[in-house]
């Protein structure tokens, strides 16, 4: 067994310790305990409880926002009516995570894409208590457009060269 895997063992091992960190007084903390849950999808039994009640309660846009793109990332068809409520927020970065997560697990409708494409034309501001691909908002969101039949419509390329510009 080389050490790597080691490591990966001793941390799966561990999640359920780890999780407490979600209520830490530190947002950044917070998010990257979301990030870590998201790389073990054979916890999701007990990951996708935890990243709920983290999503619902959480007051830092981007560390919610971490949660929800965790919660996408395990791949459990039967969090996507929660992961969905999340697509029309107020909040610019849940829209975001919403729309990105929703991809990754297949779901690509209209609504997703107009999140996308807005997200694209116009990404949040970096944050450290976003921590996927290192907080950027865009980048994550052009993935996700890449992925959808939209990906080449004139709509879709002028967001991207507007987020460019």
């Amino acid at each position: 067994m080389s050490m790597g895997t080691t490591a990966v063992d001793a941390v799966r091992e561990a999640l359920p310790a780890l999780a407490v960190l979600l209520a830490s007084d530190i947002p950044e903390l917070r998010a990257e305990t979301a990030n870590l849950l998201a790389w073990f999808p054979e916890s999701a039994s007990i990951s996708v409880p935890l990243l709920k009640a983290f999503v619902a309660d959480e007051v830092s846009p981007g560390a919610a926002a971490t949660g929800v793109v965790a919660l996408g990332l395990l791949g459990e068809p039967a969090t996507v009516p929660f992961i969905e409520s999340y697509l029309d927020s107020p909040i610019v970065e849940l829209r975001w995570a919403s729309a990105f997560a929703l991809t990754r697990l297949g779901i690509a409708g209209p609504a997703v894409v107009d999140v996308l494409i807005q997200v694209v034309a116009r990404p949040p501001e970096k944050t450290g208590t976003m921590s996927f691909l290192s907080g950027s908002y865009g980048s994550l969101a052009v993935m996700a457009l890449a992925e959808t039949s939209e990906a080449t419509t004139l709509r879709a390329v002028d967001a991207v060269l507007a987020g460019l510009a």
